[in-house]
């Protein structure tokens, strides 16, 4: 082997963990990194436009259309979970919400993976990734808030009537129920991917080395030691080696590359007829997702940006954007959040809503405003205790994995689903909004019990896109992940993104993935030296 062909850091994904990795690691010029990406670069214009989101979501270019399957206690159809596939990975296809982890959340991490991730490093972290006040500065996340608008003004306001904190700062870390206008990754009209933000300002160093068109089959061993990985580049077989490997190739990606590497159930692995090289039977399991029911609202007045999004408005909105980048196109997913208690003798919030001045018609396969005004506000338990699995089913890396989830396993998250909905219906009750809302349409009035709201749940709910767990790190030896990111009886191999978090992060998942790596590039840092 040519050692100009061998790395100091081989990462294998280039998500929000994979940009971040291989900016810090590159940052010292000894160490030589490769980054490698099953997709295409992200230099399609949708990516970047912000409210382009509708359309890339269905490019099968640049996503991974993972099926999920539910399990006995849901009648739902198998899902499809889509995660990013290009230089970014999610974060060039996400709704752009940029949601901190709070002080309560740190403390679970720290209790299940050791004092490493306690709160304290973790917002050092944030602090540290985020560009603040100088708009100068390079390889750093940049964030705004949305414009104000008149109806999402209204909804703040109700929400304070009821208990809430109306805040400027939703990020603030104080465990409190709040709501206010939502940060998103969007700078001067451009989505700030963590490939805009973390990596293409690095690419220029000589010491990196990002290629595109890779996709990879499994990790190469000497004994249980990583020395590179086997891919597939362009219909070539490919070697690359290096002295660490790390995998950030998402919930999905990164178990089924340590499955069909050998690392993961030796029963699975022997049913598969692949040599176990590591026993590891919680690779893939643990999975935990965000289930989301979207609430719509009928308005009486034109408040709602239905008809910005449609016929003749749409393609001028278009225009406007790509020549001033402003206007609606230039917009998070939601204007809104808001995190509550579902009970009020709960320590913080266990629910999470996100608003937007807009109603989409689900009558339409494809996605479409409805003609009338409306609102739509989605709501979700933070912290779900159901989990599911997924995990290869071929050796065959074109294989998909199969996945499961039952959302309704735990009676604790069922409990928050209908307090959740509930508290939504008292919040469009109060003076401060109720006079503009002529109707519910979804689910609709006549959904009113317990087992109503559920039953909404399992027809009309969907995944936030947030899922994790499946490569679980903590100090317990059945962790996959130690404490340092380090795979469990292996050498060398490593895995940092959100499939490494053993519980769900309460809210949107790329400020906490991200945050997560900057932390993890310091722990890696020191195992090198």
């Amino acid at each position: 082997m040519d050692d100009t062909h061998k790395y100091d850091v081989l990462i294998v994904g280039s998500g929000a963990a994979g940009c971040v990795l291989a900016e810090r690691l590159s940052a010292d010029p000894s160490c030589k990194v490769l980054l490698l990406e099953a997709g295409p670069r992200d230099d399609h214009p949708f990516i970047h436009m912000p409210r382009g989101i509708g359309k890339i979501l269905t490019n099968r270019r640049y996503i991974w259309p993972f099926s999920v399957s539910p399990r006995e206690r849901s009648n739902a159809d198998p899902e499809i979970w889509v995660r990013g596939k290009t230089l970014g990975g999610s974060s060039s296809v996400n709704g752009m919400m940029y949601v901190r982890s709070q002080p309560g959340d740190g403390a679970d991490l720290a209790e299940l993976a050791g004092p490493d991730w306690n709160w304290g490093v973790m917002a050092d972290a944030y602090r540290s990734m985020e560009a603040g006040a100088d708009d100068k500065w390079r390889n750093r996340l940049r964030v705004s808030l949305p414009p104000r608008h008149s109806l999402m003004d209204r909804f703040i306001r109700a929400g304070a009537s009821i208990g809430l904190k109306d805040t400027d700062d939703v990020n603030h870390p104080d465990d409190e129920a709040r709501i206010g206008y939502c940060p998103s990754t969007i700078w001067k009209g451009r989505r700030q991917s963590a490939a805009v933000a973390f990596l293409h300002g690095a690419e220029g160093r000589s010491n990196l080395t990002v290629r595109t068109g890779v996709s990879i089959d499994q990790i190469l061993w000497d004994g249980t030691t990583a020395t590179g990985v086997l891919g597939n580049e362009r219909g070539e077989e490919v070697h690359y080696y290096a002295n660490r490997v790390i995998l950030s190739a998402g919930t999905f990606g990164s178990p089924a590359i340590l499955e069909r590497s050998g690392v993961g159930s030796r029963e699975r692995m022997e049913a598969l007829s692949i040599e176990c090289k590591i026993d590891r039977a919680a690779v893939g399991e643990n999975m935990r997702e965000h289930c989301a029911l979207a609430l719509q609202f009928r308005l009486n007045q034109s408040l709602s940006l239905n008809s910005q999004f449609s016929g003749a408005r749409l393609a001028f909105n278009a225009v406007r954007y790509f020549a001033t980048r402003r206007g609606p196109m230039a917009s998070a997913a939601y204007d809104v959040l808001g995190q509550f208690r579902t009970r009020p003798e709960l320590d913080r919030p266990d629910a999470q809503m996100i608003a937007a001045p807009f109603s989409i018609d689900k009558s339409q396969q494809s996605l479409a405003m409805e003609r009338e005004p409306g609102m739509q506000i989605a709501v979700y338990p933070l912290r779900p205790e159901s989990t599911g699995s997924t995990h290869i089913v071929s050796r065959d890396a074109n294989v998909y994995p199969e996945a499961h989830l039952d959302y309704f396993a735990s009676e604790g998250d069922c409990r928050t689903m209908i307090g959740a909905v509930r508290f939504v219906r008292d919040l469009v009750a109060s003076d401060h909004i109720s006079g503009v809302i002529t109707s519910e349409t979804r689910p609709g009035p006549n959904m009113q019990s317990d087992d109503d709201i559920l039953a909404a749940y399992r027809e009309m709910g969907t995944p936030a896109y947030h899922a994790c767990g499946t490569c679980r790190m903590g100090n317990d030896d059945d962790a996959v992940i130690d404490s340092a990111t380090r795979v469990r009886g292996a050498q060398n191999l490593h895995v940092v993104d959100l499939s490494i978090a053993p519980v769900m992060p309460a809210g949107n998942t790329f400020a906490p993935v991200a945050a997560m790596a900057w932390h993890a590039a310091v722990l890696i840092q020191a195992k090198m030296v």
